[in-house]
């Protein structure tokens, strides 16, 4: 009895408190910190193991590179992890140049991790080898829901200090093997979004499979080529049911004539949320007029081009409809709002800017009259979203910042969503009308702001994907 009590207890206390204490107690753990306390033993493992795997493996970012996709591909095999994971997000990470390979100082291990990653490169992208590593893991992921292209990293890595970033996997083992930093916003000959999403559409026609999101996310001056949503026939009816199934589609798209666009919106019609951004440009004005697809959207238009696309999109089920950096006149804006109902419930506006052919000393007027023509449709709209409005007097003129509600002079404050929540369309209508009024005009050059194409919502941001066991 003496024995077993002044010896050394293998007994974990940890496993006697309630779970609700556990949680909140490794809450506040590092990542490092809390994959320690899971090794501590099984009983503990077993306890964190649904919060773990849910923060860490919920959601996953992923980069092209053989290091990084091998990983999916484990992940979507795994017994325990593979149903967990259902938002697969495949970034635009690279590594600006090809320097110092063989650099002497170098360590061997480096020197082959690099050669391997360019190496591999375009035979990843321009191979079909892409195609067939995504095809498997979505094969494999029997609860994926979403599907992401993005160009940036999420800063809520709250567990590692306000403001840390969620990686790609494999990014920082490839940058401590370059000694250089990886970019995610610059485009390269061999990897841009449009090649990551025609081989994402291959992977899709490959394997039967049911996401119900496709999004894209971009906050540089890049978008997917109309070229990109040509539907191969080769794809077959695979494809063509996955598209059918799905519900929330998020699109940058360039301001040309919707060629192939129009056929591949026309394969959708369940959708229930969709978000068409344009490129973010430093030349606003010069680069987002896209009245060709907005008159085809809306059937205004008696140009060969848009008359070729035939009849326009339907969307029976479209509940939420956001645009974003887009120059459109108010008449056009309010047709392709309409074009939608009575279905549509909610309203997203973000850089969206209206010409002012009268050159009206009012930065508001074209919104006030893009309101009051919006008021008398028979839209029922009960959530309206606004942010970064503005308004111009011509192509090449810099745009008039539009402020909601009695703000003085122009501040990050105007880049959060204003949001109007109610049952009644014409009460919410009256209150952004009230809030224009009291907002005043704020003339300023907008070239310093990033891009919409970034998913504000809060299911954007959610910090849930990153390459902690590196």
């Amino acid at each position: 009895m003496a024995d077993e009590a002044s010896g050394p207890s293998n007994k974990c206390y940890l496993t006697n408190i309630p779970i609700e204490v556990l949680l909140r107690i490794t809450h506040h753990l590092s990542t490092t910190e809390l994959g320690n306390v899971r090794l501590t033993c099984r009983g503990i493992e077993r306890s964190l193991f649904h919060f773990f795997s849910h923060e860490f493996f919920r959601k996953k970012q992923f980069m092209v590179s053989n290091f990084s996709l091998q990983t999916l591909i484990d992940i979507s095999k795994h017994p325990t992890l593979s149903p967990v994971l259902t938002h697969i997000i495949i970034a635009t990470d690279t590594l600006p140049q090809r320097s110092a390979i063989d650099t002497g100082t170098r360590a061997d291990s480096d020197r082959a991790l690099l050669a391997d990653y360019f190496a591999s490169l375009n035979w990843l992208a321009n191979a079909g080898i892409l195609r067939e590593i995504l095809a498997e893991a979505f094969g494999n992921l029997r609860n994926l829901q979403t599907i992401d292209i993005r160009d940036f990293n999420a800063r809520n890595r709250n567990r590692d200090g306000t403001g840390t970033e969620w990686r790609s996997y494999g990014a920082r083992t490839l940058e401590r093997a370059a000694g250089n930093s990886l970019r995610l916003g610059h485009s390269t000959t061999t990897l841009d979004p449009s090649m990551i999403f025609r081989n994402i559409l291959a992977a899709l026609g490959a394997v039967a499979t049911s996401p119900t999101a496709i999004e894209v996310n971009l906050r540089c001056p890049w978008c997917i080529t109309d070229n990109s949503f040509y539907l191969h026939p080769r794809l077959g009816p695979t494809l063509i049911s996955t598209l059918q199934g799905l519900k929330k589609l998020h699109l940058v798209i360039s301001s040309e004539t919707p060629t192939f666009l129009a056929g591949f919106l026309s394969k959708t019609p369940n959708l229930t949320w969709l978000r068409i951004n344009l490129p973010t440009s430093h030349q606003f004005d010069l680069m987002h007029d896209a009245a060709q697809f907005f008159n085809w959207l809306t059937n205004t238009a008696s140009s060969p081009q848009t008359a070729s696309l035939g009849d326009p999109i339907q969307l029976p089920y479209l509940e939420r409809l956001d645009l974003g950096n887009v120059r459109i006149s108010p008449e056009l804006l309010v047709g392709v709002i309409k074009q939608f109902a009575p279905s549509l419930r909610a309203l997203s506006l973000r850089r969206v800017n209206l010409p002012d052919q009268n050159a009206s000393k009012s930065a508001e007027r074209p919104w006030v009259r893009f309101f009051n023509a919006l008021g008398q449709t028979q839209l029922d709209i009960r959530e309206f979203e606004l942010s970064l409005l503005g308004t111009t007097t011509g192509l090449s003129m810099p745009y008039s910042h539009v402020h909601l509600g009695p703000r003085t002079a122009y501040s990050d404050r105007d880049r959060s969503p204003h949001t109007y929540k109610g049952n009644s369309m014409w009460v919410l209508i009256q209150r952004i009308l009230a809030d224009l009024e009291d907002g005043k005009e704020d003339s300023k050059d907008d070239t310093s702001e990033e891009g919409s194409s970034e998913d504000d919502d809060s299911d954007a941001s959610n910090a849930s994907d990153s390459d902690e066991s590196e």
